[in-house]
């Protein structure tokens, strides 16, 4: 006989080990928060239904529902599935519900699903047969007659009635003695009282009904007492420690109707096992199951303890990767911190203080120093990599507050790393000394905000920005901010003439509003500038006499990263629409090849980056990491990262052979191409930001 205490123990103990299993098989992420929902609340279910508190369809929904959440909770986080194959995890998770159902069923009590408890009737016919008739009249038309067994409509004859009696008690759920005035004292011919007699059926029915443990209740009719444990033969003294109910002859309908209600209590396995002698309080008892419950909730803390104290305590802001990629900064939390990209060891940290936390983060060329800012912020900060002391702050920058293109911050380095430059939302461009913060020039050549922004990285010294109204201007720096090119990313429309005809109004057609400009680069000579405004990408050439569109790359209606190979032959972009594939475009003689891309990631930032040799094309999509050659001719490596689903972005290349960085929001992760496997990962754990 499974008892209740058997069915909590097996779900106290599936329990523990869902809360266990979750922080080992799940990634960082939120899936292990609904992992741990998930599993309480199978534990509140179970222990509502142990102790009789749904009714039958609720138990019967539940019992599948939730297993089949529960089943989808532990799928998904161990699954790698593509779009493809989410019928097949649909299925896994139903399969899981339809065998967790019938099993939580079990340890809930499978007669729960029952639409009626089934009854058996003892009874005296020399005692109470009048009475009993009423009662089962009353529990047929309740239940149905298959619910409801008396010996004179339920016995077949011709077979031994003791076996008969076995078999259908074992089916019922609660047996109902019908006790009149004189059914403990009825006596045969002979003068012994009936009761006394091994083979009496009444005697019989009720040492089954307790060998069985079923619920009996003893029922009192005629204005019957209930008899005293010492009137019984000892196999049935249990049977005045029972609850039961009276039936009075002049309320004899309503007191059955009051019987009903409780048998339709009996569903639930609490009022079933009320019924139940009450078990024997032992000193210590008490005690014992404090002790217990402490013991188990420890055993449950300890893994969700373990899990937020080593998962991610908050969102990264910003990464970037040093320029020789021996070392990654990364702003968490207002908190400057730089990782060893060979060893992943965290060399320092740094919080930096301010109203908002910083979001924007830039290397000088050197690797020496480091400039970060906020994007609601009016100042550059300026720190010096070897003790992250601060070197000084640029103040007076007016609005950093819209957005900017593919990682393309507003601020720049010169190609010496003594100067900085920042462009703000009012059309200001100002350019300060590194270590002094001493002022060198400012311009502010037209109202529009700055939205991307680069300094040349050899010959003359200039700036190149672009702004919200499609403008790019090229700017000498000296003592002033000179102009020296300004033309617009898209050509002026044209001017209508017009109508010969004075009474025919001839109207211009209308003229779009051009786009910002997202993306400013120059090429490694300083000779031709890359720009970018919604899906329009123009190269320049800017030697030579006026500015002029070096060619155009139609990169269909959407696409969302750029990067130019290092020598500045080729051009990479990732499409995606109206098909999703990388566009590789050589600048000197226009080629164009593709190549399939993945499924991506809506949340992914840049998914490309080219190799410091220019030799290989790095790609990170939804499920893998690829490495394409230069010129896309053959994919030379390929591998699952395990990270679907959490933004994956690429931030660069990293020192030694073939190793990149990417960012997810709660880490950098560090990928080793040639094992084809993560060499570590940079994460900021909460119990860290406790002990800061």
């Amino acid at each position: 006989m499974i008892t209740t205490r058997t069915r909590l123990a097996v779900v106290l103990t599936t329990f523990a080990a869902m809360i266990w299993i979750s922080p080992f098989t799940v990634d960082r992420s939120g899936t292990i928060a609904f992992m741990l929902l998930a599993s309480l609340g199978f534990l509140l279910v179970q222990i509502t239904w142990l102790r009789g508190v749904f009714t039958t369809r609720a138990v019967f929904f539940w019992s599948f529902v939730v297993p089949t959440a529960f089943g989808f909770a532990v799928i998904l986080p161990l699954w790698r599935f593509s779009d493809e194959q989410i019928p097949t995890v649909i299925t896994g998770g139903v399969v899981l519900g339809v065998v967790g159902g019938f099993t939580t069923l079990w340890l809930g009590n499978l007669a729960q699903i029952r639409r009626h408890p089934k009854i058996f009737i003892s009874y005296r016919r020399d005692d109470s047969q009048q009475a009993t008739s009423y009662l089962y009249e009353s529990l047929v038309k309740r239940y149905g007659r298959d619910s409801v067994f008396m010996d004179t409509q339920s016995l077949q004859p011709g077979l031994r009635w003791r076996d008969q009696l076995q078999e259908v008690i074992s089916r019922c759920d609660i047996v109902i003695v019908v006790i009149g005035p004189v059914w403990c004292e009825l006596r045969e011919a002979a003068g012994g009282r009936r009761l006394d007699r091994t083979d009496d059926p009444v005697r019989v029915e009720i040492e089954m009904a307790l060998a069985m443990a079923k619920p009996t209740m003893p029922v009192l009719i005629g204005g019957a007492d209930l008899p005293r444990a010492e009137q019984l033969p000892e196999s049935i003294r249990l049977l005045p420690e029972m609850h039961g109910a009276v039936l009075r002859e002049r309320f004899l309908a309503e007191d059955t109707l009051t019987l009903i209600t409780m048998l339709d209590n009996t569903q639930r396995t609490g009022a079933r096992e009320s019924i139940l002698p009450a078990p024997v309080v032992r000193r210590g008892r008490k005690l014992r199951v404090v002790l217990a419950v402490v013991a188990y909730l420890f055993v449950m803390a300890a893994p969700a303890s373990w899990a937020f104290l080593t998962d991610g305590g908050s969102d990264l802001d910003a990464a970037a990767v040093s320029p020789d990629g021996s070392r990654i900064a990364a702003l968490d939390d207002n908190v400057l911190r730089i990782w060893s990209s060979t060893t992943g060891e965290l060399q320092q940290a740094r919080p930096l203080g301010g109203s908002r936390p910083s979001d924007m983060l830039e290397w000088s060329p050197d690797g020496r120093r480091i400039a970060t800012a906020s994007t609601f912020e009016t100042s550059i900060t300026i720190w010096d990599v070897a003790g992250l002391t601060k070197v000084t702050s640029l103040l007076d920058q007016q609005d950093f507050a819209f957005e900017s293109g593919p990682a393309q911050p507003r601020l720049a380095w010169s190609p010496d790393s003594t100067r900085v430059a920042a462009g703000d939302g009012a059309g200001n461009i100002r350019v300060w000394e590194a270590t002094n913060a001493k002022p060198i020039a400012s311009a502010q050549l037209a109202k529009s905000g700055v939205s991307a922004l680069a300094w040349s990285p050899q010959g003359p010294d200039r700036i190149a920005y672009g702004s919200d109204d499609s403008a790019i201007r090229v700017l000498a720096v000296g003592a002033e901010l000179t102009p020296i090119y300004t033309f617009t990313h898209y050509p002026p429309p044209v001017t209508v003439a017009p109508s010969p005809n004075p009474t025919v109004l001839v109207l211009p057609s209308p003229v779009p509003t051009p786009p910002e400009v997202d993306y400013v680069a120059w090429s490694g000579d300083g000779t031709r500038l890359l720009t970018q405004a919604g899906s329009d990408i123009r190269l320049h050439r800017l030697s030579g006499g006026a500015p002029g569109p070096l060619l155009k790359v139609d990169a269909g209606s959407s696409f969302r990263d750029i990067s130019w190979s290092p020598q500045g032959t080729w051009l990479a972009l990732r499409v995606d629409y109206p098909v999703t594939q990388i566009l590789l475009r050589n600048v000197e003689t226009g080629a164009t090849r593709t190549a399939p891309f993945g499924s991506w990631d809506y949340s992914s930032g840049t998914v490309l980056a080219w190799s410091v040799d220019g030799a290989e094309l790095a790609v990170v999509d939804r499920f893998s990491i690829r490495l394409w050659s230069a010129a896309l001719e053959s994919e030379t490596e390929s591998f699952n990262h395990g990270q679907e689903g959490s933004g994956l972005s690429l931030i660069g290349w990293l020192s030694g052979k073939r190793r990149v960085a990417t960012i997810r929001s709660e880490s950098v992760d560090l990928w080793d191409i040639d094992k084809q496997s993560r060499q570590s990962s940079l994460f900021v754990t909460h119990g860290e930001l406790l002990r800061e």
